[in-house]
């Protein structure tokens, strides 16, 4: 059933329980300001979340394991954005990074860096290329190795999972009051 419990060390929990243990839909606020409403599985924060830190920082997407992982879009107090895909906390896969409205990333990402390849889009145009460890390594002006960078990002982009992540951003952008 529905109840509350505040642990010593300031933290609280508001949601469903199950046998003694966190279930379903809930609330976890943390000591130190953070905040986690979304679903828990036996313990374990799991599934749709929003995490909220004290400082501004807001991840809407998918949990397992108790970290971000799967889809989900990060949102900076400077109106940095970023969307795509994570693993253990880590930008991980095809993700989208907007610094601004006139600049943003289109491409691969490892252990929360670019890494592989993308392009940067801004109001001049596109440049393509390859990063390695967040950092360009080689920039593309064959127009070969473009349309296969283009059709790398195509297919990503395409899929139905990310179909079906962005479907969710417009509801994320909602719940949180972000209009673009």
């Amino acid at each position: 059933g529905l109840g509350v419990i505040t642990y010593k060390d300031g933290s609280k929990y508001d949601g469903n329980f199950v046998n003694g243990k966190k279930q379903g839909k809930g609330k976890f606020h943390f000591p130190e300001g953070n905040e986690y409403i979304g679903n828990f599985d036996n313990n374990e924060i799991k599934g749709e979340v929003m995490f909220k830190w004290k400082d501004g920082r807001i991840y809407m997407g998918q949990w397992e394991n108790n970290k971000m992982n799967g889809y989900g879009i990060f949102y900076w107090q400077d109106k940095k954005t970023y969307y795509g895909q994570y693993q253990n906390n880590n930008k991980e896969g095809f993700g989208v990074f907007n610094w601004n409205q006139d600049k943003r990333y289109e491409g691969f990402w490892e252990n929360g860096q670019q890494h592989g390849y993308g392009c940067i889009i801004t109001k001049g145009g596109i440049d393509y290329g390859e990063w390695n460890e967040g950092k360009l390594i080689r920039q593309f002006d064959d127009e070969e190795q473009i349309t296969f960078i283009q059709n790398q990002i195509d297919d990503i982009k395409s899929g139905n999972d990310y179909i079906t992540f962005l479907s969710k951003v417009k509801q994320y952008e909602e719940e949180i009051g972000i209009s673009k």
